[in-house]
């Protein structure tokens, strides 16, 4: 698995993010052995845009649970490819786990990311149902920046509203 063509982020702040990252897309690679998914759905115009599903291989004939995973990255590095690492044991339990990308700063603000979060939401909203996920049963979550960007938009019910996913 390799990444998207992106443009170069730069050097990462946190020491060992380097490592993290390769130990991450290196288990990625392995689970996309696999795993079933599907990668670089747009939601959006930018190339940042984008989102990975990796789908339970023996998925009951029900719909499932759906887990949104937002990577960290301190708004301004990471990739939708380091969720994938967690494949095996979201797709096991069983849930289909959607990875979004999203713009980073400086060449974003705050605002413009946590749009781009809402659009992917949007598009899980509208489309999971596709790929066997139930839509009244989205779990939003992230490591570090990530998680600041699923603890936002889970507490802003407007932000919720505009994606399609609460009344």
């Amino acid at each position: 698995m390799a990444l998207s063509p992106m443009p170069d982020l730069g050097p990462m702040l946190l020491a060992g993010s380097q490592e993290y990252s390769r130990r991450c897309l290196d288990l990625g690679s392995a689970a996309a052995q696999m795993i079933p998914h599907v990668s670089d759905i747009a939601y959006g115009l930018d190339p940042f845009q984008k989102l990975d599903l990796w789908i339970p291989k023996n998925r009951p004939p029900e719909p499932i649970s759906v887990l949104v995973f937002f990577h960290g990255g301190a708004w301004r590095n990471g990739y939708k490819e380091w969720i994938s690492a967690m494949a095996p044991a979201v797709t096991s339990s069983p849930a289909i786990l959607v990875a979004p990308n999203y713009r980073l700063v400086p060449q974003v603000r705050l605002a413009d990311i946590m749009d781009d979060c809402q659009q992917a939401l949007s598009w899980v909203g509208k489309h999971i149902a596709d790929y066997g996920g139930d839509a009244s049963r989205i779990i939003l979550a992230g490591h570090s920046a990530g998680g600041h960007l699923a603890a936002m938009l889970t507490v802003q019910r407007d932000l919720l509203c505009a994606a399609g996913l609460s009344k």
